[in-house]
């Protein structure tokens, strides 16, 4: 038999057709073979292969745990030239020029067959002198060898292969068998994860970032711009090298309301559990999420909601999320018929914080793709300023560190056009035994510096927890 998984016959006909096509084009094809599978959990998947496949893992999973991919090995990757002009548009033509050249083999339900998952960098203008971005570049995106998707209460896997034309029959379908081999034993969750002993930790430029907030507001009052948000890093150095494994698990038991997601690109990971969509695309319905204005939560439920309703009636929160509104609507009007969005924002809570949250959905227009919204959207006033061009020119100037994949897009996309994206907040980017943590907060005219870094401590929490515990919360 040429391969001991379901429906065989198919796949060894669409092999034949894929070694045939790719000689006929005198191009490599994408065949992608997805079938229903027992597997309950891609995180116990994650998991299992730590040691097979670490370095090339991607991890996603959205705040209600009814959709999530886990992929592994790489196919495909996409980054654009360094003299690339536009990496949105790099990223669209070569994924649109691949899927002129795509095969499979099984029912491919929605989140499974050739899943592009990856992200972009803040600001490809402010280059990155500390070097540690370098190997994500200023867009990447891969297609993983094997991807596992579960669907509300169904499982799906996927193996993808890209054949050349002088590819082999018989080396393709080993491909196959061998993935189906690894993924149908026993998935286990590996050994206790221990969370590794802190050795140092270093803040950056805090004096510069408070000298920063405050020019930011002289220059606010005198409306060279709305409102800039300004980020702040932190280093933790351990003892051991970092279990990502571990810190990823703690996510997924301390943040239940948040997307979580996992980039690994050799040795540095990029990690995080973020509470804000950018944009979800399925057919012609688009969602996004206005989240901008925080707190911190309450240590009882009655002192929790004292806060939510100071949040709900505080100005300057009040100021700040309209102008996120404002941006994403305008978006929306553009590229939709139709679009909707309450009148008054709500309260979305997660352990750590509490924000004001409005959700906004719409039908898009034809000829519109998901990274058109990915990058009209990018970065909103939550995380970049308003209006755009003189907020980011300040960060540049002003913020002292460079942002990499914080706060920019992280998410994926099929063959269809359909996808997700997530604002990369709350987020670190490990490497061996460092990781690096980053934390911002929106300035408006009326911000005060001191309370401002209280609020960037409040926001480091997430991941200083998930690395060990709240003891290195300060």
């Amino acid at each position: 038999m040429l391969i001991s998984i379901q429906c065989a016959q198919e796949l060894k006909d669409e092999i034949v057709k894929a070694v045939n096509a790719a000689k006929q084009c005198a191009h490599p094809v994408i065949l992608s073979y997805v079938f229903e599978s027992k597997i309950q959990d891609p995180l116990q998947a994650f998991s299992s292969f730590q040691s097979e496949s670490a370095g090339k893992r991607f991890y996603w999973a959205t705040p209600d745990g009814t959709f999530s991919l886990f992929g592994m090995d790489v196919e495909l990757t996409l980054t654009p030239d360094i003299d690339c002009s536009n990496r949105f548009t790099f990223i669209e033509e070569v994924w649109k020029k691949w899927k002129q050249y795509l095969f499979f083999a099984g029912t491919h339900p929605f989140g499974t067959g050739p899943i592009m998952f990856g992200g972009f960098s803040f600001d490809p203008c402010k280059k990155d002198e500390t070097m540690k971005w370098k190997s994500f570049h200023e867009a990447r995106f891969t297609l993983p060898s094997v991807l596992i998707t579960r669907n509300k209460l169904k499982s799906y896997v996927t193996i993808n292969k890209i054949i050349e034309p002088s590819h082999q029959i018989e080396e393709i379908a080993d491909h196959f068998y061998r993935y189906e081999q690894q993924i149908s034993g026993n998935l286990n969750r590996g050994s206790s994860y221990f969370a590794p002993v802190l050795k140092n930790e270093q803040t950056f430029y805090k004096k510069e970032w408070l000298q920063a907030v405050q020019k930011a507001t002289e220059q606010i009052k005198q409306k060279r711009f709305e409102k800039v948000v300004l980020a702040r890093e932190i280093l933790l150095e351990f003892e051991e090298t970092i279990d990502v494994r571990g810190v990823l698990e703690a996510l997924h038991e301390q943040q239940p309301n948040c997307y979580l997601f996992v980039m690994e690109n050799g040795n540095k990971t990029f990690i995080g559990a973020t509470p804000e969509r950018l944009i979800k695309k399925e057919g012609r319905k688009v969602l996004s999420a206005c989240v901008a204005g925080s707190i911190h939560r309450g240590g009882n439920p009655a002192e929790d909601e004292k806060f939510g309703k100071q949040l709900l009636s505080d100005e300057k929160n009040l100021h700040e999320h309209r102008i996120v509104v404002k941006a994403i609507e305008a978006v929306f009007q553009q590229f939709c018929q139709e679009v909707t969005l309450p009148s008054k924002p709500s309260l979305l809570k997660t352990p750590n914080i509490q924000h004001l949250y409005t959700p906004v959905e719409g039908k898009v227009k034809n000829h519109f793709s998901l990274l058109n919204f990915v990058e009209k959207l990018h970065p909103t006033p939550a995380l970049g300023g308003f209006p755009k061009q003189e907020a980011l020119a300040f960060i540049r100037e002003e913020e002292p560190l460079e942002r990499g994949w914080y706060a920019a897009p992280v998410g994926w996309m099929d063959h269809q056009g359909n996808g997700e994206f997530v604002v990369a907040i709350r987020s670190g980017l490990i490497c061996e035994n460092r990781a690096y943590l980053f934390a911002g907060c929106g300035i408006v005219g009326d911000s005060i510096p001191e309370e401002e870094l209280k609020e960037t401590e409040m926001k480091f929490r997430p991941m200083l927890h998930a690395l060990g515990g709240k003891g290195y919360a300060k």
